[in-house]
């Protein structure tokens, strides 16, 4: 199997990994200690493994590892500002799934990004969207 080093800086910390080809980011997110992607559905359904790579919203149970090298990953617990404990508990202690760990439920996760970010002017793809009640 081929493996590739790559590197990224998650939640603000640069990491250096080495991975399989076939290895999803979600898995080397955890494998590196970090409990906020969890694995839910492993098709992109639940939204548990949702991480904004490069300013994007995406799930990492659907992206390799590979395609991450050079990017920036946001967890939903490196977001400055979240609440204490939002990072799940279950995955360090060999539970994937997010049912019953007590944090947030995945579809709520980016909706803490969008708490958390202002008027998202600094963010990309946002510039010049207003924001508008809901019909």
């Amino acid at each position: 199997m081929s493996e590739h080093e790559i590197t990224m800086t998650v939640d603000g910390d640069r990491e250096a990994v080495t991975v399989e080809a076939r290895r999803l980011l979600v898995h080397a997110l955890r494998e590196q200690g970090y409990t906020a992607p969890n694995v839910g559905c492993e098709s992109g359904k639940c939204g548990a493994c949702t991480v904004e790579l490069d300013g994007d919203t995406v799930k990492s149970c659907c992206l390799l590892a590979v395609q991450a090298d050079g990017s920036v990953v946001n967890t939903v617990a490196g977001v400055e500002g979240a609440p204490e404990g939002l990072a799940a508990t279950g995955g360090a202690e060999g539970n994937d799934s997010w049912h019953g760990s007590g944090e947030l439920p995945p579809r709520t996760r980016p909706a803490v990004w969008l708490l958390h970010a202002g008027d998202g002017a600094d963010r990309p793809g946002t510039a010049g969207r207003e924001s508008r009640p809901h019909p």
